[in-house]
C-alpha cells in the first residue's frame, strides 16, 4: 500500500497518516529559503517539525481539495518544508501540482540521465530545459482560472524567491 502523501520529513504523522505541512527551519524549497546554507541533520532526523497553525492547514487541505490531490506516494513520503514565514496560497498550490504530476519521480529520471550521460553536455543541456519546463508548467496551472490579484500576489512571491536567490549567491 502507497505512504500516505503528507507534508513533513517525520517518517510517522503524529495526525495518524493525515497530511500536514511542516515548519522548516528557513527553507528547503528553493525560493523559500533564507538564504543560508545548514548542514543536514543525521539521518532520521526531521528537519522541521508538523506545523500547527490551523489557518495554514486549512488552506492546505482546501487547496488539497481544490486540486484534487490524493495520497500519491508510491515508495517515498514526499514533504514540504515551508519557512516559519507567511506561504501563500499560490506556493501551496504550485507544490501540490508538483506532487499531482508526480514530478518528482520525473526528477529523478533527469538526474539518473545526467548521471549517466555526465560526459554529453546536450544531456546536461536537455535536463536543464525539462527541469525549467516543469517549473514553468507547474507556474501556469497555479494561476490558471485565478484573478488579476491573486496572479500579482504570486509574481511577487517568485521575485521575492529570485531575489533572495540572487542574495544567496553574492559573495
Amino acid at each position: 500500500m502507497a505512504a500516505p502523501f503528507r507534508m513533513s520529513i517525520p517518517r510517522s504523522s503524529p495526525g495518524g497518516g493525515r497530511s500536514r505541512p511542516v515548519a522548516g527551519r528557513g527553507g528547503g524549497v528553493p525560493g523559500l529559503a533564507s538564504g543560508k546554507i545548514r548542514p543536514l541533520p543525521p539521518a532520521g532526523a526531521p528537519l522541521g517539525a508538523p506545523a500547527e497553525d490551523a489557518a495554514l492547514l486549512a488552506r492546505f487541505e482546501a487547496a488539497k481539495a481544490e486540486l484534487g490531490v490524493k495520497d500519491l506516494a508510491l515508495l517515498v513520503c514526499p514533504a514540504l518544508l515551508l519557512p516559519r514565514e507567511t506561504v501563500s496560497d499560490g506556493v501551496l498550490r504550485h507544490e501540490l501540482i508538483h506532487t499531482r504530476r508526480r514530478d518528482l519521480w520525473y526528477k529523478l529520471l533527469l538526474l539518473l540521465s545526467r548521471s549517466l550521460h555526465w560526459f554529453n553536455p546536450l544531456v546536461h543541456w536537455m535536463a536543464a530545459a525539462a527541469s525549467r519546463d516543469l517549473e514553468r508548467s507547474c507556474d501556469e496551472a497555479a494561476v490558471a482560472g485565478r484573478d488579476a490579484a491573486f496572479r500579482a500576489a504570486y509574481g511577487a512571491a517568485m521575485l521575492d524567491a529570485v531575489e533572495e536567490g540572487i542574495e544567496a549567491r553574492a559573495p
